[in-house]
């Protein structure tokens, strides 16, 4: 019966490529052990190979483990992979904890195995009790509604055909098998979050309701067809508020207010770039304070009118950037290419020129020109204002230009000759937004300077 159930499982989760080899991460537990013996037993015994992973986190017993499934695979003549970890230096080294160590560890090396030797398919052993362990760990963490789904039975190659099977019933086939597997002694300790529900919360709900886990995890599956709905209704959300650029992701927030139950997805596109359930609460407070910045791991948030713009946090500031430009060339600044060409005769498409495409006297200017970061102290004449000063700094609050977009910015200068400001830096144009009004074309123009971007 338990045969039969386990065989059904993994005929639906590998329909895709049902001939591909699957690879068994196996640990020497009775989860994996039993596993194991279910896939040696099945239709795709011809198409298995073994691996294990020696954490040496404790000791002699780890290495019994490792004894363990190398016996049973010889035994069972399968394909035999294993690997040793100083888990402990890599943890301190990412500064992260153990059990996160040990899970990039082994997740890196089996999908390096699974390249190097062809399989298709990895198997965990993840059971029905893991299932509402995560689950519960996940409310407890704040994960949103993705979280009840709890563990999901594929996730891309990964397959965990197990999560059908309750702790108890693998046991008894175990038993029954009389299959050799071995007990790690910190599965009784509740020092971990996870040991903690499995050895004292969990205890005290069966005498509530005896078989809770088989209720939850019932519910678990309600939970999984609920998300997936919301993520329909999520991605046609995202689809008409959020915008992907080459520099940002703009989230038009007129668009999302407009929307019932903000609070519930704004967190959903938030949540895939970092932000927690706090910052939410606070962003949406405070909707309408423009210029405040959120920042998760890996991005940054800031409000403006109308909008949020989300960078990656590796855009921040290169200070001390600077390009000379004497002859016609692309260059690149923070990211961003951009080209500067002289004419001797006024371009055709002179009258053409955009924001994206500044022309301005390089005979006033003079050469070289200087590309760098703006200054908080830096000024210029914008055009269209009839000569009219302005710091750089108003300038970008006038054309709503974050903080972000500053740091982005390039800014052309030169060393001015003129009888005003002899010697004197002065900004030129900013590419793609203004020139300065000192370096329009004129009738008098005889070299022609043109900043275009790519």
């Amino acid at each position: 019966m338990v045969l039969h159930s386990f065989e059904a499982t993994v005929q639906r989760l590998i329909s895709e490529a049902p001939q591909g080899r699957i690879l068994l991460a196996v640990s020497g537990g009775i989860d994996s052990m039993t596993m194991a013996n279910l896939f040696l037993r099945s239709r795709w015994r011809g198409q298995l190979g073994v691996a294990h992973v020696n954490f040496c986190l404790r000791g002699a017993e780890a290495d019994g483990d490792e004894a363990l499934v190398r016996q049973w695979a010889e035994q069972a003549d399968l394909p035999f992979f294993s690997i040793r970890f100083d888990t402990l230096a890599y943890a301190k080294q990412r500064a992260i904890s153990t059990q996160m160590a040990a899970r990039e560890l082994r997740y890196r090396w089996f999908a390096d195995l699974m390249d190097q030797e062809g399989y298709r398919w990895l198997a965990i052993a993840h059971n029905q009790d893991d299932g509402v362990e995560t689950l519960f760990l996940n409310l407890l963490r704040g994960t949103g509604y993705r979280g009840l789904g709890g563990i999901r039975s594929q996730n891309g190659v990964i397959i965990r055909p197990l999560l059908g099977f309750s702790r108890q019933a693998l046991l008894s086939y175990a038993q029954q098998v009389q299959l050799s597997y071995r007990e790690d002694r910190t599965n009784s300790e509740s020092h971990y979050a996870r040991n903690r529900l499995r050895n004292v919360v969990f205890p005290e709900l069966e005498k509530i309701n005896p078989s809770f886990k088989q209720t939850v995890s019932r519910n678990i599956r309600y939970f999984t067809q609920a998300q997936e709905i919301l993520d329909q209704q999520l991605g046609q959300l995202r689809a008409s508020v959020l915008e992907e650029g080459s520099d940002c992701i703009t989230i038009w927030t007129g668009r999302l207010f407009a929307s019932d139950h903000q609070e519930f997805w704004t967190y959903g596109l938030l949540a895939d770039y970092g932000f927690n359930a706090a910052q939410v609460q606070d962003l949406l407070a405070n909707r309408t304070k423009l210029g405040r910045v959120f920042q998760s791991d890996r991005y940054e948030l800031v409000t403006a009118e109308g909008l949020w713009r989300i960078y990656p946090r590796t855009s921040a500031r290169q200070e001390g950037v600077e390009i000379y430009l004497q002859t016609p060339t692309e260059f690149e600044f923070m990211g961003r290419r951009y080209r500067f060409q002289l004419y001797d005769v006024a371009p055709a498409n002179l009258r053409e020129g955009a924001p994206g495409r500044l022309y301005f006297d390089a005979g006033k200017s003079g050469l070289p020109l200087r590309c760098r970061s703006w200054r908080a102290a830096d000024r210029f004449c914008p055009y269209g204002m009839r000569g009219a000063s302005k710091k750089l700094s108003d300038f970008f609050v006038d054309q709503k230009i974050d903080r972000h977009q500053k740091q982005l910015q390039p800014v052309i200068t030169a060393m001015h000759q003129s009888e005003d400001c002899l010697g004197e830096e002065v900004v030129v144009l900013l590419p793609g937004l203004r020139l300065d009004e000192r370096f329009r074309i004129t009738e008098s123009t005889r070299l022609f300077g043109e900043i275009s971007c790519l």
